[in-house]
C-alpha cells in the first residue's frame, strides 16, 4: 500500500452524461471550476478512481473489495464500504447558490472566501415545514435559511437532514459520512422536505484556536462518532512523519505538501487530496512552502 490520489469527478457532468457505466466506474473527470465534485467517494453509485501508482485505474470500491483491512485498520467499516466522502463546493461570483440537504454527519470547511462571502446554514427561527415548501416552492428557499458571513479556516458541523449551501465566491470542502451523496432528493421535492431537520436552527460556526506551536500547530474540528477533523498549519522546509491505525485523509487547504509511504511520493497543493491507507505505519510529511491542511478520519475501535 502507498498514500492514494484520486481523478476528480464532475457530479455535472455525470448528469450531463447519464452514463451508469461511467458512473459505477467513477471515470468522468471534471476541472475545478464551478459546481460540485467528488473527490473521495466509495459507494455503489459511483467510486473514486486511483491517479497514481501500481493501482491505478482502479476504483477504491475495488480496492476496498479486496484489501479493506489493509486500508481500515482498526477502523469501522459497514459492508467493507469505506466511510468517509469528500466533496468540493465551487461557486463563482456568476453562479447562483445551490442548497444541499446534509445525508449524514457532515462538516463544511472555508478553504477560499471573497470579501463578501456568505454561507447559508440552518433554519432561520420561525421557519417551518410550511414555510420551507412555500419558500421552496417561489425558488427562494435561501430566504428560509440563516445566512453567515465566512472566510478562509472557518468551519460547520452540520446533522443529517440540515440544510446548508455556498453563496457566491465561495470554494468549500465538504467531508461526510459516506451516505448517498450522489443521489440525494432535490430540495424542491415534498420527500426532502419530510428528510429535513427543522430542529436544525441558526448554528453557530466551529470555534477553536490553534496550538502555540511555532513549527507544526493544530486545531480541533470535529470529534464525532463518524469521524474525526483537525486542522494544521506547518512551516516551510519541515519534515515530520504520521503513525495511524485507521486510514487518514489529507486535504490542502493552501501551500505546498509531500507525502511519502510506500515506495510512492505524492506533492498535494492547493485543494489536493490524498488516502493514507492504515496498513502504512510511518508516512512522511515534508512542507515545501508555509502549509496548511485538514487531516479526517475514522473512529479507531478497540
Amino acid at each position: 500500500m502507498y498514500p492514494l490520489a484520486f481523478q476528480r469527478i464532475s457530479l455535472q457532468e455525470i448528469g450531463k452524461k447519464n452514463d451508469e457505466k461511467n458512473i459505477a466506474e467513477g471515470v468522468l473527470q471534471g476541472e475545478e471550476t464551478d459546481g460540485e465534485f467528488l473527490e473521495i467517494v466509495d459507494s455503489q453509485q459511483i467510486s473514486s478512481v486511483i491517479a497514481n501508482g501500481f493501482y491505478k485505474g482502479n476504483s477504491l470500491r475495488d480496492l476496498m473489495e479486496k484489501a479493506a483491512p489493509e486500508i481500515m485498520g482498526k477502523a469501522k467499516s459497514e459492508e467493507e464500504v469505506f466511510p468517509i466522502s469528500v466533496k468540493m463546493l465551487v461557486s463563482s461570483e456568476k453562479v447562483r447558490s445551490h442548497i444541499h440537504l446534509a445525508s449524514g454527519r457532515t462538516m463544511l470547511f472555508i478553504m477560499e472566501s471573497n470579501t463578501e462571502g456568505i454561507i447559508f446554514a440552518g433554519l432561520k427561527k420561525g421557519i417551518g415545514r410550511e414555510k420551507l415548501m412555500f419558500l421552496a416552492q417561489k425558488g427562494e428557499i435561501e430566504q428560509g435559511l440563516q445566512k453567515l458571513r465566512v472566510e478562509q479556516g472557518d468551519a460547520l458541523l452540520i446533522p443529517k437532514g440540515g440544510l446548508y449551501g455556498v453563496g457566491e465566491g465561495i470554494k468549500a470542502f465538504v467531508f461526510q459520512r459516506n451516505y448517498d451523496i450522489v443521489y440525494q432528493p432535490k430540495i424542491l421535492e415534498e420527500k426532502a422536505l419530510q428528510q429535513v431537520d427543522y430542529d436544525y436552527v441558526e448554528p453557530s460556526l466551529i470555534y477553536s484556536m490553534f496550538s502555540r506551536n511555532p513549527v507544526l500547530s493544530s486545531r480541533f474540528l470535529v470529534n464525532e462518532s463518524e469521524f474525526i477533523c483537525d486542522e494544521y498549519r506547518v512551516k516551510k522546509n519541515q519534515r515530520f512523519y504520521i503513525r495511524n491505525e485507521v486510514p487518514v485523509i489529507i486535504g490542502m487547504v493552501n501551500g505546498e505538501l509531500t507525502v511519502s509511504g510506500g515506495d510512492e511520493e505524492l506533492l498535494l497543493k492547493e485543494g489536493d487530496f490524498c488516502l493514507i491507507p492504515s496498513s502504512l505505519e510511518r508516512v512522511a510529511l515534508q512542507s515545501i512552502v508555509r502549509s496548511t491542511y485538514l487531516m479526517c478520519q475514522p473512529q479507531a475501535e478497540y
